[in-house]
């Protein structure tokens, strides 16, 4: 029956007030909030402007953003009642309706959208189902480029599950807005954080020192003056008796610590190094900065010894 009467109403010209009145039809829907309803007889509305010989460009404009307001306000009620797929699914169509219809609202939107989809993401976090979790909140961030917590929260969930190259890519695009504007400063050296966090975590589970060198550099090109990755770059070079990685980032690793005993500890790795390279000299240069740890005593022993 419906169909037979979208027909008749296609087969003869509309006037402006049968425009209108189906308009009205619609809005006082819209005022029960039955959107629904309301969605189908916006669209009637706007087919029956379509195909007046009178001038319903007003009225049909007006329709178009209501009908924008109706997918959104959906997808809100189904947001309301965590039907997160038919949320997206109404807010997406409501966007995509706002691009062309109504612009101004198109930010608004993709906050609401990106929000859907965090909250489907976070159920998933919650059962730690960290792949299900990453998914909805990649969603977010296509629905929303510059929502800086999703980029945080796909990232730890794929650090989760041991994928730091994923990982990092969020990483990475959070400090990169950081770059951009003030506002995402923040959120950016939160990531800085995290990021090294995760490398230096995953270099010390590392089974090959090549590895754990490589994710250790990769974190000092976050930040160069990690006093962290510093001191870990030259302790897995140390155990691996790569001596030359010792001496070459010996100073920058004294450099960057803070506490006195953590520049003894860095200053002892790197006489040790230049100790077993035979450079005396250096081995004393470097032994003579040990002034306070367990490593005090040793370094003047070696001292002692090296200068017979």
């Amino acid at each position: 029956m419906a169909s037979v009467l979208l027909l008749s109403v296609g087969a003869m010209a509309q006037t402006a007030d049968e425009v209108n009145t189906k308009f009205n039809e619609a809005a006082a829907l819209i005022n029960e909030k039955k959107y629904a309803d309301a969605i189908t007889v916006l669209e009637q509305t706007i087919e029956m402007a379509n195909k007046s010989e009178d001038d319903c460009l007003a009225t049909m404009t007006e329709a178009q953003t209501y009908l924008t307001r109706c997918y959104r306000n959906l997808g809100l009620q189904d947001a309301s009642a965590r039907r997160f797929d038919e949320a997206a699914a109404k807010l997406t169509k409501a966007k995509e309706l706002a691009e062309m219809f109504d612009p101004g609202s198109v930010r608004q939107l993709e906050g609401v959208l990106s929000k859907v989809y965090k909250a489907k993401a976070s159920v998933a976090l919650k059962a730690e189902d960290f792949a299900t979790a990453a998914k909805s909140y990649e969603q977010a961030i296509e629905a929303n480029p510059k929502d800086t917590e999703a980029m945080l929260l796909a990232a730890q969930c794929y650090g989760k599950q041991g994928d730091f190259d994923m990982a990092g890519k969020f990483y990475t695009s959070v400090i990169d807005l950081g770059k951009t504007h003030s506002k995402y400063a923040e959120a950016a050296n939160t990531a800085k954080e995290a990021y090294i966090s995760d490398l230096l975590s995953s270099a010390v589970k590392a089974g090959e020192y090549s590895v754990a060198k490589e994710h250790i550099n990769k974190a000092l090109t976050i930040d160069p003056t990690s006093a962290t990755a510093n001191m870990l770059l030259i302790q897995t070079a140390n155990n691996a008796k790569d001596f030359d990685t010792v001496l070459a980032s010996g100073d920058a690793a004294i450099e960057a610590q803070t506490e006195p005993e953590a520049k003894s500890n860095a200053s002892f790795l790197v006489a040790v190094a230049a100790q077993t390279k035979g450079d005396k000299a250096k081995a004393i240069k470097y032994y003579q900065q040990v002034t306070s740890g367990t490593n005090a005593e040793t370094a003047k022993t070696q001292i002692a010894a090296l200068s017979k």
